[in-house]
C-alpha cells in the first residue's frame, strides 16, 4: 500500500500519494494503478477528504459541510502552524449553496461557481514578528438537505495574491455549462494575473 490515511479532528481525512518510479510503473495491473493514483472517496457527509500528492507537494480533496461547519486543518506533513501559511487554494462548489468563510470574511458560493484563497504568510514586521492573514478557511451549506461540495486544489505559494471576492458563474459561463476542470482552470488564471500594479495596487478581478 502506498498511501498513508490519517483523520484530524474527526472531520479531515488526510492521505500522502508518495511518487512512482515510470519504470516500476509499467509492471503495474489496473488494481495497482487504481490503488497508487486515484482518489476513491472525495465528497463525504462532514468530512474533508485530501491527498497530499508528493508530486510538486499538490492538495486536492473535497469538503463537504452537511449537519456542521467544516475547518480546514494543517498537517504535520505540511510543517506549518495552519493550512494556508505556505499555500494557496481554489475553491469550486459543485453541489448546493454554500459559503466560504476566511478569517471571519464570508464568500457565498452557488452550484460552479469559484473562489482563489491567496497564501497566508505576508512576511516579517519592524519587530521580526510574523505578518499573517488568511488563518482560518471554513466551509458552511446553507441547506442540509441540498448540501454544498467544495472540490479543492492547493498547491505551494512563495507570493501572496488577494483572496477576489468570487467568481461568480455568470462571469466565467458565457455559453453553456463549464466542466470543473475548465471552471478551476479559469480560477487559476484569475488569481494569476492578479499581478501586483504597486506594493498596494492589485487587480483583484479582472475578467474572464
Amino acid at each position: 500500500m502506498n498511501m498513508l490515511t490519517i483523520m484530524l479532528a474527526t472531520t479531515v481525512n488526510f492521505t500522502v500519494q508518495t511518487a512512482v518510479h515510470p519504470d516500476d510503473f509499467k509492471s503495474y495491473d489496473t488494481a495497482k494503478i487504481r490503488d497508487r493514483f486515484v482518489m476513491e472517496k472525495v465528497m463525504a457527509p462532514d468530512e474533508i477528504n485530501l491527498t497530499y500528492s508528493m508530486y510538486d507537494r499538490f492538495i486536492y480533496g473535497g469538503a463537504m459541510p452537511v449537519t456542521k461547519d467544516l475547518k480546514l486543518e494543517t498537517h504535520p506533513q505540511l510543517r506549518a502552524d495552519y493550512f494556508m501559511r505556505n499555500r494557496e487554494l481554489g475553491i469550486i462548489n459543485t453541489g448546493g449553496d454554500g459559503v466560504v468563510i476566511v478569517d471571519g470574511q464570508e464568500y457565498p458560493l452557488g452550484y460552479s461557481e469559484a473562489l482563489y484563497v491567496g497564501r497566508g504568510w505576508l512576511g516579517k514586521d519592524k519587530n521580526g514578528k510574523d505578518i499573517d492573514t488568511n488563518k482560518e478557511v471554513v466551509f458552511r451549506s446553507k441547506d442540509s438537505k441540498n448540501p454544498a461540495k467544495f472540490y479543492l486544489n492547493s498547491a505551494t505559494a512563495h507570493q501572496h495574491y488577494k483572496t477576489p471576492p468570487g467568481t461568480p458563474k455568470s462571469r466565467i459561463q458565457k455559453s453553456g455549462a463549464m466542466p470543473p476542470s475548465e471552471l478551476f482552470s479559469a480560477t487559476v488564471s484569475t488569481a494569476a494575473r492578479q499581478i501586483p500594479l504597486s506594493s498596494s495596487t492589485f487587480v483583484s478581478r479582472p475578467t474572464i
